[in-house]
């Protein structure tokens, strides 16, 4: 672009650009992500995206991790060490793990690719299942833990005491341990107003003496659901919840529950183990291998490292009556 200034106003006048095309190899080993790692490199992204483009039916990007590499054959017109248009991708080789992609283009936005093959055995393991459990009650005291021999303070001698106290105001909400369904509520001699919920894998939770009950019968629950009220029904001698948790119907210490994430099961299933992996090299033709050998032993020197726009132009034409057409050229921070 020529700007000249003349007696009677300015010319304007527009040059052909004249560029040249950049050939470069690129072999990185990624840190964080594919993208970060070829952009940090070459700063310049559009390598990188058109990268993934030419991948985006073979290699799933975001499994790319820290330790896997990736090459890659690229041109790149260019004018005054600034990009200029968009690269061209001839030649990618990504390492994943034992897996390797290669690609190799034929003709525009036309790829061949390959792919080493890999034996595979099943391999059988284990796959736990937890459940997570929670306090019943927020910022309340325990008045009586779970034992096996305790003086009852109502009938005057020694009985197992199968569950928690937490002593509280009458009112106090009464939270699910975990979530489950409502297999019982109502009334229960001794306990008084009860809610029981099933967990599953045989676990029960019981959350006695309760002053309203808040569910019914057949309802799902989630853990921390309002479930009921802390009361004194029943054989009670102050507010209090009674906590109590049985797996397989038989009374547990509840402490070894509450606020615990609980194996509860332990699932066997088959996972496809890689055994063996071949090398890629010996699956391509003759004329693939040369440029599969050249981008191997690229590496992380001699990478081209493109300019950045220092600044970006904006071109203005105004008509005026007097002079005719106007010309300014303005960067980026307005300046003309």
């Amino acid at each position: 672009m020529h700007l000249k200034r003349q007696k009677d106003g300015y010319s304007f006048d527009i040059v052909p650009l004249k560029y040249k095309t950049i050939h470069n190899r690129v072999g990185i080993t990624i840190e964080s992500s594919c993208f970060n790692a070829v952009k940090d490199a070459t700063n310049n992204p559009h390598i990188a995206t058109f990268l993934k483009k030419a991948f985006r039916d073979q290699v799933d990007f975001k499994k790319l991790q820290k330790g896997d590499f990736v090459a890659i054959e690229y041109e790149q017109k260019s004018i005054d060490g600034i990009p200029w248009e968009t690269p061209t991708i001839n030649a990618a080789y990504i390492k994943r793990g034992k897996k390797e992609y290669f690609a190799l283009r034929e003709s525009e936005d036309s790829y061949k690719f390959w792919t080493n093959s890999q034996t595979t055995s099943s391999e059988i393991v284990s796959a736990p299942e937890y459940i997570s459990f929670a306090n019943p009650v927020s910022h309340v005291r325990i008045t009586s833990e779970f034992t096996y021999k305790r003086w009852h303070p109502i009938l005057k001698r020694y009985r197992p005491h199968l569950g928690i106290d937490f002593g509280g105001r009458t009112g106090t909400p009464i939270h699910a341990v975990a979530s489950g369904k409502v297999k019982f509520a109502g009334w229960i001699r001794g306990y008084g107003r009860v809610v029981k919920i099933d967990h599953g894998y045989g676990l029960v939770s019981l959350y006695a003496h309760q002053s309203k009950i808040l569910v019914k019968k057949g309802a799902y629950v989630k853990k921390g659901e309002v479930i009921g009220k802390i009361g004194s029904t029943g054989r009670s001698t102050g507010p209090h919840l009674h906590l109590g948790i049985y797996k397989r119907g038989k009374a547990v210490n509840p402490h070894q529950f509450l606020n615990r994430r609980v194996k509860v099961k332990s699932s066997v299933v088959s996972k496809k183990v890689v055994v063996n992996s071949e090398s890629l090299k010996k699956e391509l033709p003759k004329e693939a291998q040369i440029e599969y050998n050249k981008l191997l032993i690229a590496g992380s020197k001699n990478i081209y490292r493109w300019k950045e726009y220092s600044s970006k132009v904006k071109i203005v034409i105004k008509e005026s009556k007097k002079d005719g057409k106007r010309v300014k050229i303005r960067d980026e921070k307005g300046d003309a």
